[in-house]
């Protein structure tokens, strides 16, 4: 992660500092300006980029481009040395402390970005990072809600937020809106991902809700500063909106509304789909009706959204507890080769609590493979290895 840049008593000028940190090859700082010129090479593809951040290779295309089999107006590009993107991120992170650049490979980027199909290769953050780590839901729907959509929208969020479950929406009109308010209302946290830079607020009638979100939750978005709104940024945007929760809850959307598109992102991601029914003649509920129809959770109370997170944490829990205790039992029979030994000795041995130790000993047993005598675990018999 990036933070503000430290001047000193001195202070140098932003362009002095720019050149400092590419030529001297400052190890974070040339990460974060290495991303940022990467990020802006036209002609080549977001699959690309992350696999030359993945594979550690962002340094040596820079220097190397003429080498790679790239198109030749990405190599113009990259000929021109054009860092007047670098300076406005940099620019942008002396405004505020609490500005932030997450990189791809930091250890503040989120897991549930990182496993989806196209990451974004930096995250431009203002607020709390500690909500990228948070149990979220993300509640998005229509920006032509009704007053009811608005309601249920406010009561979803509020009761989610009263809970420790952090909010996530895109800073839309309509349904996102309330549903961010009633989250910072209800003294809860909420995430704001935004389909242009982060220093652009759309639309402009949300600026006061921006600004609050800025100082209660997190403003979020992968795309440089001063990056103005586009029609292809919102469903880019809606990726990292679904990647983010646990779930995500469409409150009010026509058949054509990107709202489907986050819940269609969602499905990919494996991520649970939650959808508020309406009146049949309300043209807002006919894309809430249709994922219904394919399989998205019917929902009429926020205890519908706990109960399948809950359900979904409990199988994660579950399968690590199960694998936990398939590696506790290879350690066991490690410890327990040629001795007998208590079972408070194996606990202090192999440092495990003592539900997954018990658990595992008696699958050994049921295995034939250890067997209690004199007090103490033994082998039946000598091996080498447990598959």
């Amino acid at each position: 992660m990036f933070r503000k840049v430290n001047r000193g008593n001195n202070g140098i000028a932003i362009d002095e500092y720019i050149h400092m940190i590419i030529t001297m090859g400052y190890s974070n700082c040339s990460e974060i300006t290495n991303t940022i010129k990467l990020s802006c090479t036209p002609k080549l593809c977001l699959k690309q980029k992350v696999e030359l951040i993945k594979t550690k290779q962002v340094g040596y295309f820079l220097e190397n481009f003429a080498k790679f089999n790239v198109h030749e107006t990405s190599k113009n590009y990259l000929r021109k040395q054009n860092l007047s993107l670098v300076k406005k991120s940099l620019t942008w992170l002396e405004l505020s402390p609490t500005n932030n650049i997450i990189c791809y490979n930091d250890d503040l980027y989120p897991d549930s970005l990182r496993q989806t199909s196209c990451p974004p290769l930096l995250l431009y953050c203002q607020g709390n990072l500690e909500l990228l780590k948070a149990n979220s839901i993300a509640i998005v729907g229509s920006r032509k809600s009704s007053c009811n959509g608005n309601k249920i929208a406010s009561s979803f969020a509020k009761s989610l937020s009263s809970l420790g479950i952090t909010i996530v929406s895109g800073l839309a009109k309509g349904i996102d809106s309330y549903a961010a308010i009633a989250a910072l209302e209800s003294y809860g946290s909420t995430i704001a991902v935004l389909g242009t830079g982060p220093d652009t607020i759309y639309p402009r009638e949300n600026k006061k809700l921006y600004e609050k979100i800025k100082q209660q939750g997190l403003i979020l978005t992968e795309f440089p500063p001063e990056t103005a709104p586009r029609p292809h940024h919102f469903p880019r945007r809606n990726r990292i909106i679904s990647a983010l929760a646990l779930g995500t809850c469409i409150i009010e959307a026509n058949i054509k509304s990107g709202s489907l598109i986050t819940a269609k992102l969602a499905l990919e991601q494996n991520k649970e789909v939650f959808a508020i029914p309406g009146p049949i003649t309300q043209t807002n509920s006919s894309g809430t009706h249709m994922l219904i129809q394919q399989g998205a959770k019917l929902t009429a109370h926020p205890n519908d959204i706990l109960s399948e997170i809950r359900l979904s944490q409990q199988k994660n829990n579950k399968d690590n507890f199960i694998q936990s205790v398939l590696i506790l039992k290879k350690t066991i029979i490690d410890v327990i080769s040629g001795k007998n030994l208590t079972i408070d000795q194996i606990q202090a041995a192999t440092g495990a609590n003592k539900t997954k130790l018990i658990t595992a000993l008696l699958q050994l047993e049921q295995y034939n493979l250890i067997k209690y005598n004199s007090g103490g675990y033994e082998l039946q018999f000598e091996f080498k290895n447990i598959q």
